[in-house]
């Protein structure tokens, strides 16, 4: 169990990267994510591998990077340790519009998943 502080520290910090990285909780068509997803369904169905794939470190997930950040919330959003994660550019190739964050427990089942809109660039 995360200890108060720890809680409170990830929520801070997530306050502000939401401010900086624009996410979408869930997208106003798609349901919440079935635990019967897993790791080869997932790229199976969006057919092409993820561009950043990340397997929970032996320390944990660190608040000081924003993967690490992004898999402490979903933790605390599901009550389940997030064993890995996957990124997956929702158009892929050099124009991206924004990447689907896929969350896996240690059985590689999906249990949350994140929306991102892609920053504009200059």
């Amino acid at each position: 169990m995360a200890s108060p502080l720890r809680t409170l520290l990830v929520v801070a910090l997530a306050a502000c990267t939401r401010a900086t990285v624009p996410t979408v909780a869930t997208p106003p068509t798609t349901a919440a994510p079935s635990a019967a997803l897993t790791v080869a369904s997932v790229r199976r169905a969006l057919g092409h591998e993820p561009n950043l794939s990340v397997v929970r470190p032996a320390s944990g997930w660190s608040v000081d990077d924003d993967t690490g950040r992004r898999c402490l919330l979903a933790e605390l959003r599901n009550g389940v340790t997030v064993q890995r994660v996957d990124r997956y550019a929702l158009s892929p190739g050099a124009f991206a519009v924004g990447f689907s964050w896929y969350f896996f427990d240690l059985k590689d089942r999906v249990v949350d998943v994140e929306w991102e809109a892609a920053s504009p660039r200059p």
